[in-house]
């Protein structure tokens, strides 16, 4: 929470120095902090993930109405890509990943890209440096992706653990520690039957190892 808070102070300064009107870009701050506090939590759930990705689109169309540049909105072509990724943190691998570090680092790139816009720029020029802009988030969410999928996950230790896999109604988690990798705080659990004896394993998206729980 700390290293938050001091990355969020490390931003959120050049706004009040850089600015013409603080008055009117007072908001972006406080929005700011709105993000980075949806993004303290422990659990990921779909409403984990939903509200963290509202945050941070109201805070990119708050850039884009506060500065009122003509051009600007053409940048928030990088929310459905936001969208879609935190979606697939969530239906493809159960909410293990903490988007923590990849949604800040995109809020800063997508605010930062958006703050130096020049309306007198060429299109072209604007393009390309949506084009980077995009290409930067893309790379910094899918950096995080850890090797295994629940699915791939399920399929290798089945293979691996006699018995019969026991089908949860939900798609079991628990919270790891230390935590498997910067953005992966969460191991997968799967629960075996064999000769009528239940037994529960973690699986580590990352690594690929499993242990009995």
């Amino acid at each position: 929470m700390l290293l938050f808070f001091i990355l969020a102070v490390l931003f959120i300064v050049p706004f009040f120095l850089f600015t013409g009107d603080r008055k009117h870009h007072r908001i972006i701050p406080w929005l700011f902090a709105l993000l980075i506090m949806s993004l303290q939590t422990f659990s990921q759930s779909l409403f984990d993930y939903v509200l963290q990705f509202s945050h941070f689109a109201v805070l990119v169309v708050a850039v884009a109405v506060i500065r009122k540049k003509p051009g600007l909105w053409f940048y928030c072509i990088s929310l459905p890509v936001v969208a879609g990724l935190l979606w697939y943190y969530y239906a493809g691998y159960a909410g293990v990943i903490n988007p923590q570090w990849p949604v800040l680092i995109a809020a800063v790139v997508q605010i930062v890209t958006m703050y130096l816009s020049d309306p007198k720029k060429p299109g072209w020029k604007k393009i390309v440096a949506n084009f980077v802009m995009v290409a930067i988030i893309l790379f910094v969410m899918v950096a995080c992706l850890p090797k295994y999928t629940y699915e791939a996950a399920k399929a290798t230790i089945t293979g691996d653990i006699p018995g019969n896999l026991v089908q949860p109604e939900k798609r079991e988690t628990i919270y790891a520690e230390p935590a498997a990798s910067p953005c992966v705080d969460r191991l997968y659990v799967f629960r075996f039957e064999d000769a009528g004896i239940l037994s529960a394993y973690t699986f580590n998206p990352v690594t690929g190892e499993w242990h009995e729980w």
